[in-house]
Order: C-alpha cells, then structure tokens, then sequence
C-alpha cells in the first residue's frame, strides 16, 4: 500500500497533508523515471476547489510503509465532478512565457519567405508561483505587429492555470489528482544553444582569390570566440575554383599573435579536384579537434601548389565589412596585412561537444533543468557532435534525441530522475544479468520468488520470463528475456505495461 506525501512548491514540509487521496495508477518509464500517477479521494473525504488549486506544481512522492518513496514528482492536474457536470485543470495548456513565429511575407531572401519572431512576454507572477513555462506559437501569415499582439492576448489568458467546465453522459460524484514525473518539466523551457558555432555568411557581394600571385599566397579571416567548452572541430567556407588547379587546397585554424594569425592548432585540406567550379559552401573538417576558448582566431586558406594566375580558388566575401567579430589579412610571403579594399571571408566554425555533456547543457538549472539538483553522467557516450541548437525546440525533446544515439559502443543510453532529483544518465545492462522475472500472471517477481516493492527499480531493467528461464540462445536467436520500457502499479504489485 503506497500513500502521497506533498510538499510545498519550494520543496519544504507541508505542516498539513490534505486526506483522503489514495492512489489509483502509477508509471515508471525507462527514460525519465517516475512518468505519471493518479490519485483520487475517498469516499466520505472532499477537497475543494481553493485547496487543489494550492496543491498545482507542489512535489509530492507515493511512499510505501517502511519502504521509502516509489514515485515522486508533482501535481500537474485535477478533475472535480459533481453529476454530469465537472471542473478540469491542467498545467499543460499554462504558457508563462510566450513568444510567436510569423512568417513574414513582406520580407524575402532568394526564394523563401523570412520566419521571423517577436521577443519573449513573461508572467513573472505565474513564473515565481509555477516555474518558467515557455511557449511557441506560430503564426502562419502575419507581421510584427499582428504577432505581437497574439503574443499579448496568448500570455494574458494563459499565463495562468486555467479552471474550465466540462460534461459527460453519466453521472459522477468523484474527484481525481493527476501527478506527473520530473523529467516531464524539461519540456517546460525552450533550449538554443549558441556553443559551436562561429558564422558570417551575410553579404556576398565580393570575392577573394587564393593562390593568384604572390600578394594571394594564403589569406586569412578573423572570428571572435564569444565563450569556450566545446571543441574546434572544422569549418565551412563558401568558394570555388577558377580554371583547373591541380593540386590542394589547406584551411588551418590559428590561435591570435599580435592581431595575426599565429599557431596552427588544427588542419584539413581538399583536393583541388573536389573544389566546385560554382560558389557553394563546402565543408573542412580538421583531422582533429581543438578546444576552443574565448577570444580571437583565425581561418587561413592556402594551397599547396605555387601560385597561378590562371588555376585558382575564390572565396566569397562581404566587401561592406558586416562583420564585426574580425577581419582579412593576406600574406604576401613575408608578412601579414590588411585586405585592401577591406572585407570579410564567407565562413562557418563549427564545433563539436560530447553527447553527455550537451545533456548536461540542456538539463542545466537556467534550462531545462529547473526544478533539479544537477546532472550525474555515469557512463560517457563516446560520441561527439555539433552542440549549436537555434530551432526552438524544447529541452526534453533534444536530452531524449542525444540519449538515443547512445554510445559509440553502440549501447542504448537511459535517463531518469532520481528522488533527490538528479538526473540520472547511464548505460542500458545487458539482458544476460537480469535479476528480474516475470511470472505467468504478469507480476514482476525478485529472485525468491515474491513480488517485488514499488519502491524497486524495474522501468529500464530486464526481467527473465519464468517458464523461458534459462533457455535463452544466441546461437538458435531464442530470448527468454524482456526489457521493460514501461512498468505500473496493478492492485499490490508490479507488472510491465503491455508490450506487443
């Protein structure tokens, strides 16, 4: 028998625990832990409106007598009927902090309508009370100013949870608490991350030659790091090839000396061959990555062979000098200096950062992260890829993507929030050490043979189905085994949830 025990929304002791609530379901996910539950009050016991809506975003855990805690997360929603007619609230519609797309038809680049965005409003009254919950909207036509004032009306009606009648065919006099897990609200903030990647492609109304003469041995674009903890990892520059150069083309990445280019710290080339004859953007990627720090760099382009004025490369540049964060420089076999006229090379660093640690980014406290202690990685993924993110997506949906690729072993990753509400990141075991099994009637039994508590950890382990025990093969593809994704409370007991 498992109870709910509340807390205050900062997570200290409630003096009083509101009676009567029993709970009907529970859910443990593989990832994210704890999922989802339901509660609803005895008969005899009442709730009213005033005290459940005290109770929205409170924490609360289902604890089992002398066991500890099951589950925990918190309050995300209630349902009051009295009759036919009833009282529904959620915090799934709640927008705290809204901000709109509009797609602006009065604005076009080449071929394509410009996506464009109002700032964020925030409720900084629902925001102290609930925590940040963003919201997106798009609107399909408009400008700035229609946008905006959706974005008014949309943080004005639901920047608040909203109580909204509602009516059935039968009649009903109950009342039920719906709970949800912590690793929901990494859903509740909207993650873009500006780590990996250095870009100017505005502009191009010049070019460059590279390798034309001996003013045009190498040249050189400046860019300005804005904050390290990612890793070089190559860059794309937009250029082409004139005549038929027959021999490589180098990009190096440089540390600063003086406001010059100073000590390669990382390398890729390109057959001439492989140089489109067109402008188009074509990718380095340097032979090993290099931490990247705050401050200046340079992107120097050169080739191998002795200059020709009759095989060379272009490099599209912005002759307005847009670019703020550097400059162009040539090397003229002695020494290094300004481009005349002055103008900036066309380009795009970008980096790269470990899965696990972009996890950690997303899951982080300003993030997605904001109602946990932080972030344990037990096991590093091995795997690293650009960590730039500016598609408006919300945290949890890009934590679950980067727990997907696994590792480079090619072990499926798991995540799931603790009770001390850490997140938990860790590698999926192999179905040989199952400790777990599963009974004829479903429940999930520990090694004795007796039910195992709710307090156990079940979601994201393997349980050996009794009867198959033992009868696992590799070799005949027999598995006597089964990996529960999803487990939930069944009267006084365990089973995995249905898996076909």
């Amino acid at each position: 028998m498992i109870q709910p025990y509340f807390f205050k929304r900062d997570f200290t002791q409630r003096a009083i625990q509101p009676g009567g609530l029993v709970v009907s379901s529970a859910v443990w996910s593989a990832v994210g832990g704890p999922k989802s539950a339901e509660l609803e009050v005895a008969a005899g016991f009442r709730l009213g409106l005033v005290g459940l809506l005290d109770l929205l975003r409170c924490p609360v855990e289902l604890q089992e007598a002398g066991g500890g805690a099951a589950w925990w997360g918190y309050v995300n929603g209630f349902e009051i009927w009295d009759g036919r007619v009833g009282l529904r609230t959620d915090l799934d519609k709640m927008g705290n902090g809204v901000k709109v797309l509009y797609r602006d038809t009065e604005a076009r680049t080449e071929q394509k309508y410009l996506w464009s965005e109002t700032s964020w409003a925030n409720d900084l009254a629902s925001q102290s009370m609930y925590g940040i919950k963003e919201k997106i909207y798009r609107l399909p036509v408009g400008t700035l100013g229609t946008a905006e004032g959706l974005r008014n009306v949309l943080i004005e009606t639901l920047g608040w949870p909203v109580v909204n009648p509602v009516i059935e065919s039968m009649n009903k006099y109950r009342t039920f608490v719906y709970l949800k897990g912590w690793w929901d609200t990494l859903g509740w903030r909207i993650y873009n991350q500006t780590l990996g990647l250095v870009e100017h492609d505005m502009n191009p109304d010049g070019f460059q030659n590279v390798g034309y003469d001996g003013g045009t041995t190498a040249m050189a674009q400046s860019f300005t790091v804005s904050a390290g903890g990612w890793d070089f990892a190559g860059v794309w520059l937009k250029i082409r090839a004139f005549g038929s150069p027959a021999d490589t083309l180098q990009v190096d990445l440089m540390d600063d000396s003086a406001g010059a280019p100073g000590v390669v710290r990382a390398s890729a080339t390109l057959a001439a061959a492989s140089v489109p004859l067109e402008y188009t953007w074509v990718k380095f990627t340097f032979a090993s990555v290099y931490a990247a720090a705050a401050g200046s760099w340079w992107v120097r382009v050169s080739r191998s062979g002795a200059n020709d004025n009759a095989n060379y490369f272009l490099w599209r540049t912005d002759d307005s000098q847009s670019y703020s964060g550097g400059k162009m420089r040539k090397w003229s076999g002695a020494a290094w200096s300004d481009r005349s006229p002055g103008g900036d090379g066309l380009f795009r660093v970008f980096g790269s950062l470990a899965t696990t640690e972009q996890i950690k980014l997303a899951a982080a406290a300003g993030i997605g992260g904001q109602f946990l202690a932080g972030v344990r990685a037990e096991t590093a993924s091995g795997i690293s890829t650009n960590p730039y993110r500016e598609d408006n997506r919300n945290a949890k949906d890009e934590i679950e993507d980067l727990l997907a690729a696994g590792t480079s072993a090619g072990v499926r990753l798991l995540g799931e929030i603790t009770n001390d509400r850490y997140m938990r990141i860790y590698a999926q075991g192999a179905a040989g050490d199952a400790e777990l099994f599963i009974n004829e009637h479903g429940w999930v039994m520990d090694k004795f043979g007796q039910r195992v508590p709710t307090w156990r950890k079940v979601a994201g382990e393997w349980c050996k189905v009794q009867g198959l025990a033992g009868l696992g093969s590799a070799a005949a593809r027999i598995s006597d085994t089964i990996f529960a994704e999803e487990v939930e409370l069944s009267g006084v007991g365990l089973r995995i949830r249905e898996q076909i």
